[in-house]
């Protein structure tokens, strides 16, 4: 994404551009982690772009469409992402129901001491 008409409205001020891989000038820098995981060798990665020379052909949808084109990938990639933070927070609250229901302490289940009931909700 690249800042092409600083004249434009906000919205219509950025295009984006394919830069095929082995253009000179390109160098990737280490993988992003999503939620503390490595999403390598297929995943995000922090990327330098020095100098990069692409074509006016390589501009996506055309120029000062780079907002409305982030939108479009962004929008899948944020539900993407909640599903993962909800399997992930559905997983530990079975787990934390699970273990609180078979562990005892003083003759009782793990749930029914102290205020546990109300810390698990």
């Amino acid at each position: 994404m690249v800042k092409t008409n600083s004249g434009a409205p906000r919205h219509a001020q950025h295009s984006q551009i394919l830069v095929e891989p082995g253009t000179p000038g390109i160098e990737i820098l280490r993988p992003m982690m999503v939620f503390s995981k490595d999403d390598a060798p297929h995943g995000h990665m922090h990327m330098r772009f020095t100098d990069v020379r692409v074509p006016k052909a390589n501009i996506i949808a055309g120029p000062g469409r780079g907002f409305e084109v982030a939108q479009g990938r962004l929008g899948p990639g944020r539900i993407h992402h909640c599903m993962r933070a909800i399997g992930q927070a559905e997983k530990a609250l079975e787990l934390l129901c699970r273990r609180g229901m078979s562990r005892t302490a003083f003759g009782k289940p793990l749930v029914k001491l102290g205020a546990n009931y109300d810390i698990m909700a």
